[in-house]
């Protein structure tokens, strides 16, 4: 029995130290060291949880008297994505720079903690390792590295959540995909519908050096970078070598330029007259061609590529540099009539209203005196 179980135990430690290796990661102080990591550990994530929390707390062993300097900064956390594969970018902690945390004194029975933290959408869920330098300056100064297992994933007994066939479909919100750029800060921004896991977007050059010629464009579903060229039975035609002026190759460019530019492949920085080559004729609406574009006439400008990459030159009016006129404000011959009669309208109705008003204090007066004359008869 005890066989059998030291054999499990060289298991796990060999199965450990060979994850270690393969995240390239070293780890812990020799033990004759004053400074040692008393405790290190990750605060539970909760459901929807935005943070990790890594924590570090740190003791002096020596002997009497010995106060040392600790400095304890983050290195590297690499996630553990599949078997052979390991992400070491996407993941960084904040705050990044150093940090001190002061002496540590024997004496007084002192220790340290320090945290670091890690935010995201998607905390939860995630296997692998992070790794934190730590140096001390004293009796006898060192540097060493310190690694903490990182593992969120909740506890067994807690059934709160789907499972799910991706690692990068969340459980915690019914098995649908992560936002790829979210959760892996901009590394790994494809998700693969088929494996459910997200990968670095492939590399694809579209442009020739002589930065026109289209030689390849980016399968969006696939993540794949297909070049662009026709097989024959003889040879290999490129684009390149094709030839607007003649109408067998114009009809060619068109049936590739169909079968490129579909719903199921969007291509990079791809207009319709760049790929026809240089010096096509363009239609420049309110403007005229010079070489691969168009001069836009005064007033004009160009609304760029729409939904299938086609540009459009010199269609939309400037509205952005109309100058504001500093001379008198010149009226129209209707403008000056509206006026004109709307003046003479209202001299009208200010002379109908005086009128009134001396009419009405003529009355009145008229009507006092007719009482005063009455009461002195009496």
């Amino acid at each position: 029995m005890q066989s059998r179980l030291s054999l499990t135990g060289v298991l796990l430690a060999t199965a450990c130290l060979h994850f270690v290796r393969t995240a390239k990661l070293n780890d812990g102080p020799p033990k004759k060291y004053a400074i040692q990591v008393q405790d290190s550990y990750i605060d539970e994530v909760p459901k929807f949880g935005t943070v990790i929390k890594f924590n570090i707390d740190m003791a002096n062993t020596a002997e009497g008297k010995a106060p040392y300097e600790v400095t304890i900064s983050p290195d590297l956390c690499c996630l553990e994505i599949s078997q052979n594969d390991f992400d070491c970018d996407s993941m960084q902690l904040r705050p990044p720079k150093t940090l001190h945390l002061g002496q540590i004194d024997r004496f007084d029975n002192k220790t340290g903690s320090v945290s670091f933290l890690f935010r995201n959408l998607y905390c939860r869920f995630r296997k692998g390792n992070c790794t934190f330098i730590i140096s001390t300056e004293g009796k006898s100064p060192t540097t060493w590295k310190h690694t903490i297992v990182l593992n969120t994933y909740p506890p067994e007994d807690d059934e709160d959540y789907d499972q799910c066939a991706g690692l990068d479909q969340d459980p915690d919100r019914s098995c649908s995909p992560v936002d790829c750029a979210i959760k892996y800060k901009g590394k790994r921004n494809h998700y693969n519908t088929v494996t459910g896991h997200c990968e670095p977007v492939a590399k694809c050059h579209t442009r020739a050096p002589d930065r026109v010629t289209i030689i390849a464009y980016y399968d969006t579903e696939q993540n794949l970078c297909h070049s662009l060229d026709l097989n024959s039975s003889d040879n290999t035609v490129y684009l390149s070598e094709l030839s607007i002026a003649n109408p067998a190759d114009r009809e060619l460019m068109t049936s590739l330029l169909a079968s490129v530019d579909g719903e199921k492949v969007k291509m990079e920085d791809i207009a319709l007259d760049v790929m026809l080559g240089a010096g096509a004729p363009l239609d420049c609406n309110h403007g005229m061609q010079k070489g691969d574009v168009c001069l836009c006439d005064p007033g004009w400008v160009s609304s760029g590529l729409d939904s299938k990459q086609h540009t459009h030159w010199c269609d939309v009016l400037d509205d952005t540099n109309h100058q504001v006129s500093t001379g008198p404000i010149r009226l129209t011959y209707i403008q000056e009539l509206c006026a004109i009669f709307a003046l003479s309208v209202v001299n009208l109705l200010l002379f109908v209203g005086w009128i009134l008003l001396v009419t009405f204090c003529l009355c009145c007066r008229n009507k006092c005196r007719a009482k005063s004359n009455t009461s002195e008869k009496l």
